[in-house]
């Protein structure tokens, strides 16, 4: 399959190629906003990731993603998927619909005012709506999946983990929403020379016996809690005051909060915490905390909020077993395949993420008690990591 041309009409703000292990994806910026927030949010973990010029994808067969601020562009698809409508569910569970004309997907998700037309022919995705912000983050959200999915088919898998990498090797912090995933691979980003690789999921594989992992791209959500313990609350409020660049959707509540100086935990309508977003470039410049491309991983630690004192690590006898429901195929991965842009994996694949559940279950292990204090956490954590 051949990438057809690019115009410069379609990539006003330039193309720019998200790569990562030898998989691509071209993304052509209908703004010069759009190319710059991928280069930062998907860039910033995928250093290979670049600007390219015009014409320079004819000869590759990497996938075009194409973003535009284009509301009446936005209005035609909407008007079109109307006349004969699917409901589905868009990125991270939100509904949306879709329909299905000659093998072309043209969707729409009327929460965030936003399009789509996958035309699997010629691999292209348009991605089009009226506001910027959200055009530019779902085309990273699209160029990012492309990448995982070609990834996916070289054997790797998407796992539902934080991760910290240090001089000592690579920990994964695995555990179910609310297990303390983040709080744990903050604080030990946070402590001595480690450097964080990803607080949600990752990508992993095995190579022999070695567990190998790789950043999946996103921000990272801090409750007001967390920030305080960690002694970052005043620092997010001074980088809010001086006005530099916030997540698309940071909640306006949360800027204007910590702006004000206040620190306590607010909720939602929904009971959700309200969460600061960090976005990569923040960690560093408001934090110290430096980022990790990539790792070996050496040990896994399995993190629980308790109400007791928090404990350092101790060793663990989990099973195989454990690791199995933090795979994220499908569905389970809250981005589901509504554009038909997943492909079927090979059977191959089955055997490489059997041989990673093994070599998962044979790093050492261990169990680490966090209470809500995050101060005390931090100094139940500092002795440094177990042998």
């Amino acid at each position: 399959m051949r990438t057809p041309p690019v115009t410069e009409f379609e990539a006003a703000g330039g193309l720019v190629r998200v790569q990562l292990e030898g998989c691509h994806a071209t993304i052509a910026a209908g703004t010069e906003a759009i190319a710059n927030w991928a280069l930062s949010y998907l860039g910033s973990w995928w250093p290979e990731t670049e600007r390219i010029a015009i014409g320079q994808t004819a000869d590759r067969v990497d996938a075009v993603v194409t973003g535009c601020v284009d509301p009446e562009g936005y209005r035609q698809v909407v008007s079109f998927v109307a006349a004969d409508a699917e409901p589905t569910t868009t990125f991270i569970r939100v509904p949306g619909f879709r329909r299905i004309v000659d093998g072309v997907v043209y969707a729409h998700c009327p929460e965030r005012r936003v399009a789509y037309v996958h035309n699997p022919v010629d691999g292209t995705i348009r991605v089009v709506g009226p506001d910027e912000s959200q055009v530019k983050l779902d085309t990273a959200r699209i160029a990012r999946m492309l990448v995982t999915n070609e990834l996916e088919q070289r054997g790797w898998v998407v796992l539902h983990a934080a991760c910290v990498i240090g001089p000592e090797g690579g920990v994964l912090v695995i555990g179910n929403k609310g297990a303390g995933k983040t709080t744990l691979s903050l604080i030990l980003s946070s402590l001595g020379t480690r450097a964080l690789l990803a607080n949600d999921r990752c990508l992993v594989r095995t190579d022999g016996n070695v567990v190998q992992a790789l950043p999946w791209p996103g921000s990272v959500s801090i409750g007001f809690g967390l920030l305080t313990g960690l002694g970052w609350a005043e620092l997010a409020a001074r980088s809010i005051r001086n006005g530099a660049e916030q997540h698309p959707f940071q909640h306006s509540d949360v800027a204007a909060l910590l702006a004000a100086g206040s620190f306590t935990p607010r909720f939602g309508e929904d009971g959700r915490e309200l969460k600061f977003e960090v976005m990569v470039p923040q960690l560093a410049e408001c934090f110290g905390i430096d980022v990790a491309t990539e790792g070996k991983i050496g040990r896994v630690y399995f993190p629980q909020i308790t109400s007791q004192a928090p404990r350092g690590p101790a060793r663990s006898v989990r099973q195989h077993e454990s690791f199995t429901e933090h795979v994220l195929f499908g569905p389970a991965s809250g981005y589901p395949n509504f554009l038909e842009l997943t492909p079927v994996l090979p059977p191959e694949q089955r055997a490489a993420t059997a041989e990673l559940l093994r070599a998962l279950g044979d790093l050492p292990a261990y169990e680490v008690a966090l209470s809500l204090d995050a101060a005390r956490n931090r100094s139940a954590l500092s002795g440094g990591w177990p042998d």
